[in-house]
């Protein structure tokens, strides 16, 4: 009959890591020993020395097979152990996973850096997560209705109201998931949860196209739950800044249904808000601008990035290397 060995380790700030292997006859010292170094490695921890616990008893090699065999006699074939490392601090610190945002207002080319990012990352065998708004694939509908109650304006129905309302509200369940999530690799993401509540939300809610309750709710969600919570926040905010009528010129030649009613007008509230948002200075925004061929803009990000990341506390020289090779092109020439 197999035996099971589960093992866990508590993660400093929270959260535990957690391997699970069967064996056909009870393990010996070795063998649990290599089980603790592969969950520190697949967690992204640094393996270290460290003890295996069992039943507040720190298993040795010699006395392993006495401690499960208990458990077998007592046809119990499976048992809980802990791994707690040595020295002073009992957890351990695994890798910052990064959340950066990509923001700028429509046209100011935040897809072509996203759509950049996967190419070159497409055959590395690390993983970066890029996530779109789900707006073209998935809420292609609402993104028309809110398109409706966009170009009625001050004379927007309260049919087209509940419509836009309802869209505004499955955005924000959207950043709200990407804001909170827990995760397990570095995150590029097309908008923050920030700008929604404080530039698109504020701005529908001010021109009549979101219910006042809606925005409450969301409003206090992200007050209770995001804000003054680090983990939840971005740690990078790479802002594409563009003139309205150019981004307005690239609006048209693109062509999308979804965004004929736009307006200059509307691009202009959403640049005043983002202002608000983002002012000179922010300590965690880095500007771009959005007329730059993009191999330049990703070799630009580089340095930039690396100076934001260096001053969060969590945030090692180890991680921040980790990160940023999904930011250079490694890619071979092709053949002529």
């Amino acid at each position: 009959m197999a035996f099971t060995i589960v093992l866990k380790h508590f993660l400093h700030g929270g959260g535990v890591a957690k391997k699970k292997e069967s064996y056909p006859r009870l393990p010996d010292f070795c063998q649990l020993h290599d089980l603790g170094e592969e969950l520190l490695s697949d967690s992204g921890l640094t393996v270290q020395e460290f003890d295996l616990i069992f039943e507040n008893t720190v298993l040795r090699n010699d006395n392993v097979r006495d401690q499960l065999h208990k458990l077998k006699l007592h046809g119990t074939d499976s048992a809980l152990l802990f791994l707690k490392l040595r020295g002073l601090n009992p957890c351990s610190v695994s890798r910052e996973k990064f959340l950066i945002c990509i923001e700028g207002n429509i046209g100011s080319r935040k897809s072509d850096l996203m759509q950049k990012l996967v190419e070159i990352n497409e055959h590395k065998p690390e993983q970066l997560k890029v996530i779109r708004e789900p707006v073209i694939k998935d809420l292609q509908e609402g993104l028309a209705q809110f398109g409706e109650a966009l170009r009625a304006g001050e004379h927007v129905s309260d049919l087209q109201k509940q419509a836009s309302s309802d869209f505004e509200k499955k955005m924000f369940q959207h950043h709200f998931r990407v804001a909170t999530e827990e995760r397990k690799m570095h995150v590029v993401s097309e908008r923050s949860l920030e700008a929604k509540i404080h530039v698109f939300n504020a701005l529908s809610c001010e021109q009549g196209r979101l219910i006042k309750s809606y925005r409450d709710d969301m409003q206090k969600e992200y007050n209770d739950k995001i804000k003054g919570h680090r983990q939840h926040q971005p740690h990078v905010v790479i802002f594409f800044e563009i003139p309205v009528s150019e981004a307005m010129d690239r609006i048209r030649k693109r062509g999308r249904k979804s965004e004929e009613h736009i307006t200059l007008n509307y691009l202009r509230e959403i640049e005043r808000m983002y202002e608000a948002l983002y002012p000179p200075g922010a300590p965690n925004v880095i500007r771009v601008k959005s007329d730059q061929p993009m191999e330049d803009v990703i070799n630009g990000l580089l340095e930039e990035i690396r100076n934001v990341l260096s001053k969060v506390p969590t945030a090692s020289p180890a991680a921040i290397d980790d990160f940023l090779k999904f930011f250079r092109d490694e890619r071979p020439e092709p053949s002529q």
